[in-house]
C-alpha cells in the first residue's frame, strides 16, 4: 500500500504509514464507492495541511497567496487571509512612514532610533549648542535639545559600532570602528561626519566645564572641556 502524502511504500494490511502516520481508512482489496470517497477527501484535507505548514515555513505575503490560489475554500483559508492582511498593513506602515521621512527632510529633520534629529551639523562650544538648541524652532517644534549621551552611545551601535570606553580593549575597539567599513557608511548615511567630536548635553558629573562626547570615527567615548569648539546636532523625541 503506497500512502498518498509522503509515498512509503506499506503493508497492505497496514493501519497507518510508517513514516508520516497517515491513517488508512480503505482496504484496497474492495473499496465501495463511499471508501473512494471518504478516502479522496481524507487525501485532500492532509494535503491541503502539509501545504499549510510549508506555507507557515516560508511565511510571506506571496505563500500565503499561494496557498489560497491552491486551496481557495481550504481548511486555513481564514489564517491565511488574517495573514495577508497583516502582510497589507505591514507594508502600508511602511509607505506612512517613508512619506513621513521625506515629509521630514525636506524640513531638514531625519528620525533616527525614534527621535526626531536635526539633519544638519553644525559647530559650537557647549554652552551656546545648549543655547541654540533651546531657541531652534525647526518642523514646527520649540523642544529641541542636545542629544544624552546615551542617546549618542545608542545611535553608534544602531550603526554597527561599538564604544571605545576606558578599559584595556579601548584601543583595540577604536582601531576596530576605524577599519569597519559597513559602520562608517552607515554613520554617513545617518549624517554623522568622521571628522567630528559630537557634544551631549550631559555634563560629567562634579564637574562645571567638561561635557561628554562621542567621536564616531573610532567610537571613542570622551569628556572635553565645555568652552571648546565642537559638533553637534539638535534631537528631540519624536
Amino acid at each position: 500500500m503506497l500512502c498518498p502524502i509522503c509515498e512509503t511504500k506499506n503493508s497492505n494490511d497496514a493501519y497507518k504509514c510508517i513514516n508520516c502516520d497517515w491513517e488508512f481508512v480503505v482496504s484496497l482489496s474492495k473499496p465501495t464507492d463511499e471508501d473512494i470517497k471518504i478516502y479522496n477527501l481524507k487525501v485532500q484535507k492532509a494535503k491541503d495541511h502539509q501545504s499549510f505548514k510549508t506555507t507557515q515555513k516560508l511565511d510571506n505575503e506571496l505563500s500565503y497567496n499561494e496557498y489560497l490560489k491552491n486551496y481557495p475554500y481550504g481548511l486555513h483559508e481564514a489564517e491565511a487571509l488574517r495573514k495577508i492582511v497583516g502582510f497589507m498593513k505591514i507594508k502600508q506602515e511602511k509607505a506612512k512612514e517613508e512619506k513621513r521621512q521625506e515629509e521630514l527632510e525636506k524640513e531638514g529633520i531625519i528620525v533616527i532610533n525614534g527621535l526626531m534629529w536635526e539633519k544638519e551639523t553644525r559647530k559650537m562650544n557647549w554652552h551656546k549648542a545648549m543655547e541654540y538648541a533651546k531657541n531652534l524652532r525647526l518642523g514646527g517644534h520649540n523642544d529641541w535639545r542636545l542629544p544624552t549621551i546615551e542617546e549618542l552611545k545608542q545611535v553608534l551601535r544602531s550603526c554597527g559600532g561599538t564604544i571605545a570606553e576606558g578599559d584595556s580593549n579601548y584601543e583595540r575597539i577604536r582601531s576596530k570602528n576605524e577599519i569597519h567599513t559597513q559602520y562608517q557608511n552607515n554613520c554617513k548615511n545617518k549624517g554623522f561626519k568622521k571628522d567630528n567630536f559630537y557634544w551631549s548635553l550631559t555634563s560629567v558629573s562634579g564637574s562645571t566645564y567638561l561635557a561628554w562626547g562621542v567621536y564616531f570615527y573610532d567610537g571613542g567615548l570622551y569628556y572635553l572641556t565645555n568652552g571648546n569648539t565642537h559638533a553637534f546636532r539638535c534631537v528631540r523625541n519624536s
